[in-house]
């Protein structure tokens, strides 16, 4: 198994194909290289491919939270 950016598996096979590859749109690709999503793509030893998205837990910031005076 070979992993691979999302971005630079693009940029190697092209949208429509990775499209096809992960059962989505091209405009679905394009958006998420785009907001630059960091997308693991796995190469499975078939030829096939599954997608991973990686990001913080939590993903949502933490609030302030704002007290007001009595």
């Amino acid at each position: 198994m070979k992993e691979i950016p999302l971005s630079d598996l693009v940029a190697e096979k092209g949208l429509a194909v990775v499209a096809d590859a992960l059962g989505c749109s091209a405009v679905a690709i394009h958006k998420a290289v785009n907001l630059n999503r960091k997308i693991a793509i796995t190469i499975q030893e078939d030829g096939s491919y599954t997608a991973e998205e990686r990001r913080p837990f939590p993903s949502q910031p933490k609030r302030q939270h704002h007290i007001k005076a009595a």
